[in-house]
């Protein structure tokens, strides 16, 4: 019977390995799991499989007598085989679907989801200094990276970003010109920075007619609906042409999105994310997704104007308008210090929502309380 105990201890431990392999946040900090990873513990995993078979086989005693094995000795064979097979199946279902969703990304570079294959620089420090508030130390390491890393396009898009929200409108155009010209061949690459620069040229340059030869380039090399999103163009008239919606490649777009966020690769999850809104405007979640990736990255006037799409679009959903409402204030506050537009809208939603969680916490914020109060004293007074 010890041969049957060693072979399921042996089970047991491969499935904990593997479902430590497949929920450890040491790999997911680096993006998840690659496939030399996922081929390299699922070659160990049946390594350790066989040594723990043929450790059992030997401790039953199991052995041939003249190259043929004794009846009792096949059963025994038989009993160990089918014992090995049953409890190890939890952890090869286990390991499949890892090796399932690591392929699945594989096939995203390969259908040019994966943006960031051969994109080498690293933005984890510049995120840092972006987030200290150390905006020319940012700047620098972008820099830095572009010139060490000159076919990527990541510190590229960042530049450009910057740029533009410090108004050096033509050093922004020249950033996206520069990826478009190094990526001709990347569907995705080529469309976030032509579309940017679209919405650049039409909205800060007045530039309508280079705004409208890119996109009438976007619309040639991408006939598909979901890459004519355009933050400055007016909107389509006919909504009810919308073409049949391919929920696969959305959910690819969002959870590609996703995992550009934990690389760090924000300015490609934003454009992902915009992408797969487009298609399902519906979904409150990556709605509120964006408004925190504008917010990590210290666009405030992008987030504001998302909030307000927000809340625009969910005018009829409690919670969501809620949400987004109470967003919103904390930005009027603490972004823009604009006081009385904080009171405002906290005024809204205590007047709408005062039975309601947002309604409540709206009612007993300081800002709101502070304004009541001053109000009060006001009448008195009069």
């Amino acid at each position: 019977m010890s041969g049957f105990v060693v072979v399921v201890i042996c089970n047991m431990v491969l499935f904990g390995l593997v479902r430590w392999f497949s929920d450890a946040e040491f790999f997911k900090k680096f993006g998840n799991h690659r496939l030399p990873e996922v081929v390299g513990v699922g070659t160990f995993c049946l390594a350790l499989y066989l040594f723990g078979l043929l450790n059992g086989v030997v401790m039953l005693g199991i052995g041939p007598v003249r190259d043929h094995l004794t009846p009792s000795a096949g059963k025994l064979m038989a009993g160990i085989l089918m014992v090995g097979t049953v409890t190890g199946l939890p952890w090869v279902i286990a390991y499949a679907r890892l090796l399932t969703d690591t392929v699945a990304g594989v096939a995203d570079t390969i259908f040019g989801l994966n943006t960031n294959l051969l994109d080498q620089a690293d933005l984890k420090v510049a995120h840092k200094h972006l987030k200290k508030g150390e905006r020319p130390e940012a700047i620098a390491e972008l820099k830095y990276l572009h010139q060490k890393y000159p076919e990527a396009h990541s510190p590229l898009f960042v530049l450009a970003i910057l740029a533009d929200e410090d108004k050096e409108y033509n050093q922004a155009v020249d950033y996206y010109r520069e990826i478009i010209q190094k990526n001709p061949d990347d569907q995705l690459i080529w469309t976030n920075a032509a579309r940017s620069l679209a919405d650049l040229l039409r909205g800060k340059l007045d530039d309508e007619a280079g705004a409208k030869n890119l996109e009438a380039e976007i619309l040639k090399r991408n006939p598909d609906t979901k890459y004519k999103y355009s933050t400055t163009a007016e909107p389509a008239k006919n909504k009810k042409q919308k073409k049949k919606r391919n929920t696969q490649v959305e959910k690819a777009d969002i959870n590609h999105a996703r995992r550009l966020v934990t690389r760090g690769e924000l300015p490609q999850a934003i454009a992902l994310m915009k992408r797969y809104l487009v298609e399902d405007p519906e979904d409150s979640r990556s709605h509120f997704e964006l408004i925190s990736l504008f917010e990590r990255t210290e666009r405030i006037d992008d987030a504001i104007v998302w909030l307000q799409k927000t809340i625009h679009a969910f005018g009829e959903d409690d919670h969501v308008w809620g949400e987004a409402m109470l967003r919103l204030a904390g930005l009027r506050e603490h972004e823009e210090h604009d006081l009385d537009a904080t009171i405002a809208v906290l005024e809204q939603i205590a007047k709408r929502l005062k039975d309601g969680k947002h309604g409540k916490l709206a009612i007993n914020s300081k800002r709101f309380e502070v304004a009541q109060n001053g109000r009060v004293e006001t009448s008195r007074n009069s």
